[in-house]
């Protein structure tokens, strides 16, 4: 068995490229509640406006192949992902058969599930030409935040989306544990929420796929003492697919 491990060398990213492709990326959310606030402020023709933007560009079809949403996916791939240093090691690259199916599970999700993304097609770290990441179904409804998701190869993580990757023989990316693992997080500590969490084995078994399940190390500590906690709150990450917190660390 030949052991792989597959690291990006290079010069790092300008921290300013850097800087504007994370907020691309994962920047999104607080953008519309910043234009939600500035809305307050404007004049009433105006402020009506933004709302009226936000609602079109949620309601708006999105062309996965378009030219613009490739440049954007190829400058944040370029310049957010390898922001992060990442390995990826490979035990035994040749048990992978290109040409088949395979279901990742990837575990634990932390903060943010960036190793994950590390595995994607876009990313080229992995062997696989065709590796898709799905992702929270929220994400999907946030407008702009929709499009650069899509563009960057990502595909919402329901029952529906999963057969139809499985079916045309793409391999899937799934966290499942989720949002509610962050729920769990302490500092230097981590949960992996697998107990309920069968249903993308029964996938892989219903589309003959094959299932691999792998943990990341992340080597910062993070403190997620700013995070609620209770029955409201989980029963919240639930429906919504969102966690509310705020970031210490080391």
């Amino acid at each position: 068995m030949e052991r792989k491990e597959i690291t990006k060398a290079g010069k790092k990213p300008p921290l300013f490229k850097s800087v504007i492709a994370l907020l691309l990326w994962l920047g999104m959310v607080q953008f519309n509640l910043a234009l939600l606030v500035s809305a307050f402020f404007l004049p009433l023709r105006i402020d009506i406006l933004i709302p009226a933007l936000l609602v079109l560009l949620r309601l708006m079809p999105i062309n996965r192949n378009s030219k613009f949403g490739s440049k954007v996916a190829r400058f944040i791939a370029k310049n957010a992902y390898e922001y992060f240093p990442v390995t990826v090691h490979i035990e035994d690259e040749k048990a992978f058969d290109p040409d088949q199916a395979y279901v990742f599970g990837y575990e634990p999700h932390t903060i943010i599930a960036l190793g994950a993304w590390a595995l994607t097609d876009r990313a080229g770290y992995t062997p696989f030409p065709r590796i898709k990441f799905l992702a929270s179904s929220l994400a999907f409804n946030i407008p702009i935040m929709r499009h650069i998701w899509t563009w960057l190869g990502l595909f919402p993580v329901t029952r529906k989306s999963f057969v139809k990757q499985l079916s045309a023989g793409n391999s899937c990316i799934v966290v499942p544990g989720g949002m509610q693992e962050m729920l769990y997080l302490e500092h230097d500590s981590e949960v992996a929420f697998l107990k309920s969490r069968k249903g993308f084995v029964k996938l892989a078994i219903e589309r003959a796929a094959h299932l691999s399940l792998f943990s990341v190390l992340v080597r910062t500590k993070y403190t997620n003492g700013g995070s609620p906690r209770g029955r409201y709150h989980t029963h919240s990450i639930k429906q919504l697919s969102i966690h509310q917190f705020y970031l210490g660390g080391d």
